[in-house]
C-alpha cells in the first residue's frame, strides 16, 4: 500500500499453482436464504443454493457449465444433478470462498 505498487508473493503464488492438477474446476454457488422456510427439512435463513458456475480448464482448453433454478419448486434435486454431470472424478477445485462453498455442499448432501 505504501509502495503503491501490486504486490505478488511469487513463491507461494508458485507453489499453489504446482498443486493444482488438471482439470481445474473453478467453481462458485449462488444461494438465497429466507426467514420463513420454503421446502420442507429446510431452517430458517439457510443458504439455499439456485445457481451456480463451473469453468473447466484442461488440455489448455476452458469449458463452462452453468445451472440457474426456474419456478418455485426446490431447486436442489436439480442442481445436485447437474453438478454432478459438470464436475469430474479427478482434478482440482478452486473457490473464492472455501468455507462458504463447503456450507452449501455440507448442507446439500
Amino acid at each position: 500500500m505504501k509502495s503503491n505498487k501490486p504486490y505478488i508473493d511469487k513463491k507461494k503464488l508458485t507453489a499453489f499453482l504446482g498443486r493444482l492438477h488438471e482439470p481445474v474446476y473453478y467453481f462458485d454457488f449462488e444461494t438465497f436464504s429466507t426467514a420463513i422456510p420454503l421446502y420442507d427439512g429446510t431452517s430458517p435463513y439457510q443458504q439455499i443454493p439456485f445457481q451456480f458456475s463451473v469453468h473447466v480448464v484442461a488440455n489448455g482448453k476452458t469449458t463452462h457449465h452453468s445451472f440457474l433454478a426456474e419456478g418455485k419448486e426446490d431447486p436442489r434435486p436439480l442442481l445436485l444433478k447437474e453438478l454432478k454431470k459438470a464436475l469430474g472424478g479427478a482434478g482440482s477445485v478452486v473457490v473464492y470462498n472455501l468455507s462458504f462453498e463447503k456450507k452449501v455442499l455440507k448442507q446439500l448432501g
